[in-house]
């Protein structure tokens, strides 16, 4: 990964994350839904086609120790990973691994939250064999900061294959 686009990334992500971390940051606008689980808001911090990370993977980030690992697999070249405050936050990634071409992508689309648990729900978006992609190996991904939650966390996956 080109070193300026490196840096402008950790730039953008580093004024994010240093909002977070001087608890100012509170989610608002939750909603209940018709199965009694609320609907939780969240903000995506990094997203795009290339993360470096190549295989499939979701994380939830709870700590700072997990989050300097997770920071350091998306952004290998840079030796510190934003401060965050994780009393008030947890962060949630969804990694789509090696893809052979521009065709394929991954995004959370709902977060909802349970007495007991969780559910991230993850749209997967594939281009069917008649669609014109752009060829090249791509690493799908998606980083979003949420309210700190305490419960176990699910992700339910839902792919869907375009045909054009």
């Amino acid at each position: 990964m080109n070193k300026k686009v490196v840096a402008a990334s950790v730039a953008i992500v580093s004024i994010v994350l240093l909002a977070i971390g001087l608890g100012n940051f509170n989610l608002s606008g939750k909603a209940i839904n018709k199965n009694n689980d609320t609907i939780v808001s969240f903000s995506t911090l990094m997203q795009g086609k290339n993360s470096q990370v190549n295989y499939n993977k979701t994380e939830v980030v709870r700590n700072s120790s997990d989050w300097s690992n997770l920071w350091g697999e998306i952004y290998p070249s840079s030796l510190v990973s934003p401060s965050i405050n994780f009393s008030k936050v947890t962060i949630l990634g969804i990694f789509g691994g090696n893809e052979p071409n521009w065709g394929y992508g991954a995004y959370i689309f709902q977060i909802n939250k349970y007495e007991d648990r969780v559910d991230v729900i993850v749209k997967q978006e594939i281009s069917g064999s008649n669609c014109p992609t752009l060829p090249g190996t791509i690493q799908p991904y998606q980083v979003v900061v949420l309210d700190r939650i305490e419960q176990p966390v699910e992700f339910v996956f839902d792919k869907k294959i375009y045909n054009c």
